[in-house]
């Protein structure tokens, strides 16, 4: 009977979590941000609406971000056989 070839294990660089955390933190921070200026913020919106400005931007630009960084994952680091 034939041994069956191991499988191989695709292994992440700790650079690339510590840069899909910082944009997690980014994104939620922005959108946090933005949820309480739309809400939360003074009817007077001319502080606030600068401050939900710059959030979006960041936003989005996170959003962007991660859709490039999961894109550019579809080879892995290196692969290992276990």
């Amino acid at each position: 009977m034939a041994k069956a070839s191991p499988k191989p294990v695709a292994v992440s660089s700790p650079y690339f979590k510590w840069l899909i955390g910082i944009n997690a933190f980014m994104w939620l921070a922005t959108g946090g941000m933005m949820f309480y200026a739309a809400f939360w913020g003074p009817d007077q919106l001319n502080k606030a609406q600068e401050l939900f400005s710059t959030s979006e931007k960041v936003f989005f630009m996170t959003s962007g971000a991660f859709i490039g960084l999961l894109g550019g994952r579809a080879t892995p680091d290196k692969l290992v056989s276990t």
